[in-house]
């Protein structure tokens, strides 16, 4: 009987130290295994960033990202975004009914907590070192605390555009289909090129691109800037020069000493329109104001958020910029809108 019982005793230390091996040892194969699946991607500030082979999760506060991703057909790896996308008018329809969280309203004031809680395999976000404040670079140090990898993205010129679009291309495996948006993209911006360089060097306009609300204070685009690049694709020469920054603070006495022939003023606020520019007093003597050529940029284009339709927006600013140029906008917009959406673009000159 004790030998028995010592046999059931051995041969029951024997399965349970099997079990003990087994499951070692498989850990272990998994946790090598999902080393083996983890690639280093160059993010766009040189920084090698670990991420997943395969990415199924992803939280991105970029909304040129997001409009990339559905046109992909990867929208349903999308689990969040700020609702400053979601309700973009373009952007918010290629979303659709995807079940995509609002992780704040915009990427200034997002919710640390609530991206955690999504569990994603990538975050994509702006670079701290060009947006926002330092609340915001403390909020992505503790995404990335969190063990979640995040990718930083940042446009300031047409090169590093096509740069990000490669890069998204990368990260979720599709860089064929990142070339030919790529190539689509290029050829609807040489096309404005070679049209706008038809005009006279001393044609040109002189080209103020101005963010911000009604204040006495404004924002506005300099020259070291992707805005920038979209002026001078357009054929347009931007009064604010060898600036050497992105935005630059001004006064519309400021404004006023630069006379610029044409204004172009951010899609955001509605509230800030021509008409509010046209009735300030310092202003009066403005080309642009004097000879009505103050526009509005169309929502449906916004281009500060680097999306595809930034290409579009290129020319949109030729016909704003030269009426008489004789491409056919509205067809490049048609045109548009069959390859990238399944809706028209709505857009007002």
């Amino acid at each position: 009987m004790k030998k028995k019982i010592a046999i059931i005793v051995f041969i029951s230390l024997f399965i349970f130290a099997t079990f003990i091996f087994w499951y070692v040892n498989f850990n272990i194969l998994q946790r090598e295994t999902s080393a083996k699946n983890l690639v280093n991607i160059e993010d766009m500030d040189g920084r090698l960033v670990k991420i997943p082979e395969k990415i199924n999760r992803t939280v991105v506060l970029s909304g040129g990202v997001v409009e990339l991703m559905c046109i992909w057909g990867i929208g349903n790896k999308l689990v969040g975004t700020t609702s400053f996308i979601k309700n973009h008018p373009v952007i918010g329809k290629l979303i659709g009914n995807n079940n995509v969280t609002d992780v704040g309203f915009s990427s200034s004031n997002i919710d640390v907590e609530k991206i955690i809680s999504l569990k994603p395999d990538l975050v994509i976000a702006y670079n701290p070192k060009f947006y926002g404040s330092s609340t915001y670079k403390n909020e992505i140090q503790q995404i990335e605390n969190k063990g979640i990898p995040v990718i930083y993205i940042y446009v300031r010129s047409l090169p590093e555009f096509y740069k990000l679009i490669l890069l998204i291309g990368r990260i979720f495996n599709l860089t064929t289909p990142a070339n030919s948006t790529i190539s689509y993209v290029q050829s609807l911006m040489n096309l404005v090129k070679n049209e706008s360089s038809n005009i006279p060097e001393s044609k040109r306009v002189k080209v103020l691109f101005l963010y911000g609300s009604p204040t006495v204070v404004q924002t506005v685009q300099g020259d070291a800037s992707f805005i920038n690049d979209l002026i001078e694709n357009a054929g347009g020469e931007n009064v604010i020069k060898n600036s050497g920054q992105e935005f630059v603070k001004a006064s519309f006495k400021d404004i006023a000493s630069w006379n610029p022939d044409v204004i172009v003023i951010w899609s955001y606020p509605s509230e800030f329109s021509p008409e509010y520019l046209m009735n300030i007093s310092d202003l009066s003597n403005v080309s642009a104001i004097k000879y009505g050529r103050v526009y509005k940029q169309p929502e449906s284009l916004d281009g500060s958020i680097w999306t595809i339709r930034s290409a579009l927006f290129d020319a949109w600013l030729l016909k704003v910029f030269y009426k008489n140029t004789s491409i056919n906008f509205t067809k490049i917009a048609n045109d548009f809108s069959r390859r990238f959406y399944n809706f028209s673009l709505d857009i007002n000159f």
